[in-house]
C-alpha cells in the first residue's frame, strides 16, 4: 500500500510538471503565431497559479515589452519581484528595463538595492550588476566611472559577453588610445564575428593616424554587418586621407545609400 501511494504521488509530480512544460510550449507557439492574447492568457494563468515559475514571468514580461505596453511590463515585473522565486534576477531585469525607458533615477536605485545584497547575488549576477552599473554612468557620461565598473566585470568573469568592446569604448571616450586599441584586440580575439570590436579598433587606428590599418579593420568590420552605414563612412574617410579617392568614393557613396 505505501508503495502503491509512493507511486501515485511521483507519478502527480510528473504528470504537474509535464502540464507545465505543455503550457509553456503553447503559450510560447501563441506568442510566434502573433496570437499574444492567447499567450498572454496562459503566462498569466501559469504566473498566478505556479509564481515560482520564472520563464512565465520572464516571457510575459518580454511580450507586453514587444507588444509596446511599458505600464504592464512594469506591473509584471514588480508582481515577480514580491511572488517569484528569485527576487534579485527580477529587480536587476526592472531597473534595466527602467534604463531602457530613460528613468535613471528609478534604475540607480534598484541597483543600488541590488548593491546593498552584493554578498547574497550570484556570480552571474554580480557581474550583471557591474555591467549594467557601467552602462549608467556611461550614459551619464561619468566615464572614469563606467571603466572602473567594465573593469570589475571582468575581474567577476573574463568570459562575460563583449565587455572589451565596452571598455574600448569608453577608453576612447577618455581619450586613452593605446589601451582602447588593446582592448579592441581582445575584444576581436572573444569574439571574431564581432563587427563592433573591429570598428572600435579602426576608431583608436585613427586617433594615431594609422589609416591603413584603419582601413583594414573597417573593411574586417563591414565584411561582418555590410548593412551599417557608419562603417562605409568611417572606411572611406580612411581611404580618403590615404589619398585613395577612388576607394573613398565608393565607400561614402554606399554609406549614403544605406543611409540617405
Amino acid at each position: 500500500m505505501i508503495a502503491f501511494r509512493v507511486w501515485n504521488f511521483y507519478f502527480a509530480v510528473v504528470m504537474n510538471e509535464l502540464h507545465i512544460i505543455d503550457q509553456l510550449r503553447q503559450a510560447r507557439d501563441y506568442a510566434e503565431q502573433g496570437k499574444s492574447l492567447h499567450a498572454i492568457q496562459i503566462y498569466r494563468q501559469l504566473c498566478s497559479s505556479i509564481p515560482e515559475l520564472d520563464e512565465a514571468w520572464f516571457e510575459l514580461a518580454g511580450l507586453y515589452a514587444a507588444s509596446r505596453q511599458p505600464d504592464a511590463v512594469e506591473k509584471v515585473l514588480l508582481s515577480a519581484i514580491e511572488r517569484g522565486s528569485n527576487s534579485a534576477e527580477f529587480q536587476w531585469r526592472l531597473a534595466m528595463f527602467y534604463m531602457m525607458e530613460g528613468r535613471t533615477d528609478k534604475a540607480t536605485r534598484l541597483l543600488r538595492r541590488l548593491e546593498d545584497r552584493n554578498r547574497l547575488l550570484s556570480p552571474r549576477l554580480k557581474a550583471l550588476l557591474q555591467h549594467s552599473f557601467g552602462q549608467l554612468r556611461f550614459e551619464q557620461g561619468k566615464l572614469a566611472d563606467a571603466e572602473q565598473h567594465f573593469l570589475r566585470v571582468v575581474r567577476l568573469d573574463s568570459e562575460f559577453p563583449h565587455i572589451h568592446e565596452w571598455i574600448a569604448e569608453v577608453q576612447l571616450a577618455r581619450k586613452k588610445h593605446s589601451l582602447a586599441l588593446k582592448s579592441a584586440r581582445v575584444a576581436q580575439h572573444a569574439h571574431a564575428e564581432s563587427w563592433r570590436a573591429f570598428y572600435l579598433e579602426g576608431k583608436a587606428l585613427v586617433e594615431s593616424s594609422r589609416w591603413a590599418e584603419a582601413a583594414e579593420a573597417f573593411e574586417s568590420s563591414i565584411d561582418r554587418n555590410p548593412d551599417e552605414a557608419t562603417l562605409w563612412h568611417a572606411c572611406g574617410v580612411a581611404w580618403m586621407k590615404l589619398r585613395q579617392l577612388e576607394k573613398a568614393r565608393r565607400y561614402i557613396t554606399k554609406a549614403l545609400q544605406l543611409n540617405p
